[in-house]
This record gives structure tokens, sequence and C-alpha cells, in this order.
């Protein structure tokens, strides 16, 4: 009897064990993330992230000259499982494969269950976010370190096309900008080694890259300049395009070049060209002089000439007694010497834009013609534009749509105060506002083109820079970041275009 039952109990607890072992489920072969890293890989620009492994198929674009023909994968894996690549095991941030072809990574589990996984790598060799790209590569790969020295090198230019539209032109490079300068993402200015027509801008040898470090939007600066273009009647109207920068085979993101302000047949035909800088100094080799009145510091910008010379005390004189003429409200004298349609589509473009550095602050040029006439202009500086000042200054830095703070700042009053006594400019104001206003539709729909076009460039250039989101987010976090920048500057504009029209009809 005790023999059966023993059988018995040994028949019952093989029986448990039995439906023990079924009941734990298998432990599935599956990738639980996978990645390359920048720190595993030196040929990379950023980190890729996979962050969705549902699909077997992981697929990823890089850019121009990145070089996948040896590359560490970064994984994880559920405990128990290998990973295999033809046969060969793989460890994590170790093994490196080249992916010039499509590679199959093997999760296999501890019973032999597989679930294989093909990584495509593609390198675009062309223009891979969509807008053209500019290649620079200074002799020998030297950095370019300051804003005083030249660097020599060569520049290429692939359009939208995947087509070489320059190749191999020679330049210089420096660096350029003042707070922008000692931002991580840096601004250039460029010297062609001759004169270059770029983008259908006019031949020239001078140009800038802008980074636009502190927009988000990286439209703010085209978007002020083709308000200029449709709306205004200024001397000259600078033309700019939006492109991807590759310094030195390194990837540097989203750039705006643009034509440099110089006195030229193809940009500003003639006289001198004058910025009021408040940052002016003698020491970093600025030709300027105080007004009298105001105090405040223009600046001879081109043509080069010597302090006290004959022609700046031309240019001196010139301002004082402008300053003179404005502050005694004498419209009959001044209106003789200033070209009064250039003074409202300046202001109107500034106080649109309710751009703080236009409050006679810094960056507000103008232009005195070989004719003797004034002509306010061209237009410069606007990242901190449209509802984005990032840095505090004695105006503090509201981001309201509504106030004029260009007709009423305390720098301006009186170059301002002149003029919103001036009924022809109040009129001419009036008249531009409503023309602004009538064709809202049009400033939105240019904003949306921007929006689309630039789209994968802002995800490249936030991996690149993080500027919207932290390191490492994932490609549908930065497009939804982009997306609420863009419309933070529709909707501000559109108050800010509501605002100007209501409370300049009521001057």
């Amino acid at each position: 009897m005790k023999k059966i039952l023993l059988a018995l109990a040994t028949i019952l607890c093989t029986v448990f064990q039995s439906c023990e072992k079924s009941e734990t489920p298998e432990i599935q072969p599956e990738l639980l993330s996978f990645a390359f890293y920048r720190s595993n890989n030196s040929s990379l620009f950023q980190d890729i992230e996979f962050g969705s492994l549902d699909t077997p198929d992981l697929k990823y674009t890089l850019p121009f000259e990145t070089d996948i023909t040896s590359l560490k994968a970064s994984f994880s894996v559920p405990d128990g499982c290998i990973v295999t690549v033809a046969g060969k095991t793989q460890t994590s941030n170790t093994t490196s494969n080249n992916f010039s072809m499509p590679v199959e990574y093997t999760v296999t589990n501890k019973n032999g269950t597989t679930r294989t996984y093909t990584v495509s790598l593609t390198v675009n060799h062309t223009c891979f976010t969509g807008i053209p790209v500019m290649i620079i590569n200074t002799k020998q790969g030297a950095p370019i370190k300051d804003k005083e020295n030249w660097i020599t090198g060569d520049f290429s230019i692939i359009g939208t096309d995947g087509k070489h539209i320059i190749e191999g032109n020679d330049l210089e490079i420096r660096g350029r900008g003042n707070t922008t300068w000692y931002n991580p993402k840096k601004p250039y200015a460029l010297k062609l080694g001759k004169k270059t027509e770029l983008f259908g801008m006019p031949k020239h040898k001078r140009w800038v890259l802008l980074a636009a470090y502190n927009d988000k939007s990286m439209i703010r600066t085209d978007l002020a300049f083709f308000l200029a273009q449709k709306y205004s009647n200024l001397r000259w109207k600078q033309g700019g395009q939006l492109i991807e920068l590759i310094l030195n085979g390194e990837f540097m993101g989203n750039y705006y070049i643009c034509e440099h302000i110089k006195i030229d047949e193809n940009r500003i035909p003639d006289g001198y060209v004058i910025e009021i800088d408040y940052r002016a100094k003698e020491a970093n080799g600025d030709i300027f002089f105080k007004s009298k009145l105001s105090g405040l510091n223009f600046v001879v910008k081109d043509p080069e000439i010597a302090k006290n010379s004959t022609e700046f005390e031309y240019v001196e004189d010139y301002i004082n007694t402008c300053e003179q003429d404005l502050k005694a409200l004498d419209s009959d004298k001044y209106m003789k010497y200033i070209d009064l349609e250039s003074m409202v589509d300046w202001y109107l473009n500034s106080e649109l834009t309710r751009n703080p550095d236009a409050t006679f602050f810094l960056s507000v040029y103008m232009n005195i013609g070989a004719d003797g006439k004034l002509y306010m202009g061209p237009l410069w500086d606007y990242d901190l534009s449209f509802g984005n000042q990032v840095y505090e200054d004695d105006n503090g830095n509201d981001n309201g749509y509504t106030g004029f703070i260009i007709r009423d700042g305390d720098r301006s009053k009186i170059w301002m105060k002149a003029m919103f006594n001036n009924p022809e400019f109040v009129a001419m104001l009036k008249s531009k506002m409503k023309v602004i206003a009538a064709n809202e539709a049009e400033i939105m729909a240019f904003i949306d083109k921007r929006h689309q076009e630039l789209k994968t460039s802002a995800l490249y250039n936030d991996k690149q820079w993080n500027l919207m989101c932290p390191k490492n987010a994932s490609d549908a976090t930065i497009a939804k970041a982009y997306d609420e920048q863009i419309k933070y500057l529709k909707d501000w504009l559109h108050g800010r275009i509501q605002w100007l029209s209501t409370n300049i009809e009521a001057l």
C-alpha cells in the first residue's frame, strides 16, 4: 500500500511540476532598445535612437558624407536572449558592422525561438533635408577661432535637385556677430574668391552666414526680409536663402546665407552706410561719433574712412544737423533731405516685428546717398523679433504683441517725435499698414510654406544643438516642438497685425 501511495505522490508531483512549467510564459526574443551613439561612433554627427521597435524593419537616413562602413550598435534584449549577425554573436557597444547594405540582427531566446530585425541605413549624398547644402572646407581643416582672422578654404553648393550649383570655389571665412559669436552655434562672414551669384542674388564677394541660434522657428530673418520685399520701397532690400551647412566635414545645422551690407552697384548703390550701435568702441576699430543731441553712437560702416577725415566730418555734421531739424520739428528743412517713404517703411517693418534692437539700440542702418538724401535701412538683426526677445535689457523682455516700442522708445524719441508730428508720415503709415493687414493671409501662407520646407531641417538642427528639446528626444517630440514654434509665431503675428491696424488708424 505504501508503494502505491508513493507512486501516486510521485505522479502528482510530476503533474504539478509540468503544470508550473506550462504556466511560465516563454521569453519573447525581441530588441528592447536599439541605437547608434556618437560616443561609440566618431563618424556620426548625432545619436540615433530607434524609438519604435514594433516593426522588424529599422530604417534611418543619414546626412552627407556619413561613414557607415563600421558602426557599433547599442542594444538591449530580455534576459537569456542572444543577438547574432550572420551567425556571429553581437556585443552591445562593441561589435561593429558594415551598414553599406542592410544588416540583419537575429534575437534568439533559450528555447531557440528567433526574431530578425533588418537595419537599413541610407546616406543621402545630396539634399538630405530638402533644402540646399553648403559645404565649406578650410585649408587643412583649420578651425575658425575668432572674428578678426580670415581662414582660407573652398566651398560647394548642392541644390535641391541633388546637383552641384557651385563646386570648388575659393573663399575666406571668419567669425562674426557680437553676442551671437559666443553661442555654441556660430555665425560666419564669407569673402569669396570672385564675385558670385548665389541663389538668384546678384554677384558679390561678401556674404553672411547667420546661425539663428536664438530663433527656434529658424525663419524670423527670412520673414522680415519677405515683408520688406513685398510691402516696402526701401532703397535696397537684401535677400537670403535657408541652407544646411557642413563645415570641415561636420554637420552644423540650419543656416541663413544672405547679402552683406555693402556699398555696391548690386547692393546699396552709393554714399555712406551708417549704423546706430550702442556698443561702438574705438578699441574695436569702429569709426564712429556721438551725436550732440541724442548722444547715440553713429558708426560709419562703409566705405572705410579715417576718423576726422573730410568724409567723417561730412557724415558727423550731416547727422547733427538732421537731429537739430528733427528736434525743432522743422519739417520744412528735414523734408528736403530725408526720404520719408524709407522712414515709413523702416519704421513699419521694425514696429510690426516688434524688433527690440530697432529701438535705436543697435543694427539701425541708414544711408546718406550721393544725392544728399537720408534713406533708412537696410534691415538687419531679426532673431529676437516677432515675440522672441530672449535677453532682458532696459526695455525688459516683454514678448507681448501690443505697444509701440519704436515710437515710444527713449533712444528714438528725437526721430520718432518728429515723424509722428508729420501728417504726411502718419498718412503714409496708415496706408501701408492697411496693405499689410489686407494681405495677412499671404503672409501666413509664406510662414506655412517655410514650415513645410523646414520640418526635416528643424529635426536635424535640433538633434545637433538641442535648442527645442533635450538630447535624445524622439523625432516625434522634436517635430511637435517645431510645430508649436511656428504656431506661436503665427498667433503672435496675427495679434500684432490686429493691434497695429487698430492703433495706427487711431493716430
